[in-house]
């Protein structure tokens, strides 16, 4: 559930307001609210917005956090998904290294195939949120799938590794992300993906004739 700036400076966090709310959304969605299992992430400056550091809920207080996880996904006060990047890094470089075990007992169609599956396959998860994240964070992703093509191709560390990219038929992970991105919109566009995506997109109408008319841009929500 988000609870916007405007919302916390009228209403305080702590005010029984928001308490209200947030029980009612989940009532909505048939989920049970329990206070002591609950985590509470609020994005922004809290010294700006004035909030509190903790929650009330229920009677029980519950203590504002700067990291939550939500679907296997750690996000952050500042949504700089560094806390998720380190994850995910973690994660791939000690499958990274158990496929490294597996290599001599492994032809190359094989190898390539447990690479995807073991080490890939976490820097894909949820891969959509690393759009428009700057190089230094997502440098640390780049360098596991550079490891993991080489490893997966026999490839030497010598070799230019966008030849090796371009062999393997793998995108470099800021524009794997973009791809990603770019082909939901276009499935939600034309009636080829989920329906609730479709409504959250809205085509950009000019009152006058643009040459940018044409293009099909889509219009920025605001928070």
């Amino acid at each position: 559930m988000l609870i916007t700036l405007a919302t916390l400076l009228m209403d305080p966090i702590s005010n029984i307001g928001v308490t209200k709310t947030v029980g009612g959304w989940m009532a909505a969605n048939r989920l049970r609210l329990n206070p002591d299992k609950t985590e509470v992430l609020f994005w922004g400056d809290r010294e700006q917005a004035g909030v509190e550091d903790s929650l009330v809920l229920n009677g029980v207080t519950v203590p504002l956090k700067d990291q939550v996880r939500s679907l296997g996904v750690i996000l952050d006060s500042q949504l700089s998904m560094e806390a998720q990047v380190n994850s995910v890094s973690r994660a791939a470089v000690y499958q990274l290294h158990l496929v490294c075990r597996l290599r001599p007992y492994l032809p190359v169609d094989c190898l390539a195939r447990v690479v995807h599956a073991l080490v890939i396959s976490h820097l894909d998860y949820c891969h959509a949120l690393y759009v428009g994240l700057p190089v230094k964070v997502t440098r640390k992703l780049q360098l596991i799938q550079n490891a993991a093509a080489r490893l997966g191709t026999g490839s030497g560390c010598r070799d230019h590794i966008t030849l090796v990219l371009k062999d393997r038929h793998w995108l470099p992970v800021r524009f794997r992300t973009q791809f990603k991105v770019l082909v939901l919109t276009f499935k939600a566009l034309n009636f080829l993906g989920l329906v609730y995506l479709k409504e959250r997109l809205h085509l950009h109408r000019s009152a006058w004739t643009l040459r940018s008319s044409s293009k099909g841009l889509l219009v920025v929500p605001s928070l």
